[in-house]
């Protein structure tokens, strides 16, 4: 959410500096896009490192500092798919009140079947498909796999919950879900770029 809010807010309020710019052919839809991306990365990766650090021992999880650099990496990748998520709402609507509205409404079926509050076996089988869309339910899964995969628990928490996608195999899943996002945002842009021209 850290990553997603700021850019559904700037992303319509740019957007009429951005056309006028962009009909000045002063530079494309795409330079735009990835110049966006190039200046939101510093604080994509800069909070999940400063929150994780803080936490991460403080809790007590897994002491490993493999462990401890796995998780960093999960909630960097999170945190660009959140990103791309705000990118996707914030080139879908006009204004920015609409979309900051409107995200909470597209992000929480994925929270609800994430994996947080029903095991993936109990869903019924006509709306279990949202999680496989989900980015939350890789992550969680992912987070669980690296922190408990091995451990001394009598009680294995990996297969309590049913996850057998694979800490790596969620990563990855989590990298297509941040590319279609991305996909899906500069497909808007440009859309919207030819709609109000």
């Amino acid at each position: 959410m850290n990553s997603l809010l700021p850019v559904i807010l700037n992303l319509p309020q740019e957007r009429a500096v951005f056309l006028k710019e962009e009909n000045s052919k002063l530079y494309t839809v795409t330079a735009y896009f990835i110049s966006k991306l190039i200046v939101e990365t510093c604080m994509v990766i800069g909070i999940p490192i400063i929150f994780g650090s803080i936490c991460y021992y403080m809790v007590g999880l897994n002491p490993n500092f493999g462990r401890f650099c796995f998780f960093h990496l999960v909630s960097i990748l999170m945190s660009f798919v959140g990103n791309a998520q705000g990118m996707f709402c914030g080139s879908l609507f006009d204004d920015p009140n609409t979309a900051v509205n409107i995200a909470p409404l597209m992000i929480m079926p994925f929270m609800l079947f994430g994996g947080f509050y029903k095991n993936s076996d109990d869903m019924p089988s006509w709306n279990k498909w949202i999680m496989w869309i989900s980015n939350y339910r890789y992550a969680f899964e992912s987070y669980i796999a690296n922190n408990f995969k091995g451990s001394p628990f009598t009680i294995d928490p990996v297969e309590q919950l049913h996850f057998d996608i694979g800490k790596w195999m969620c990563l990855i899943y989590l990298l297509i879900l941040f590319g279609v996002y991305q996909v899906l945002a500069l497909i808007l842009l440009f859309v919207n770029k030819k709609k109000i021209q």
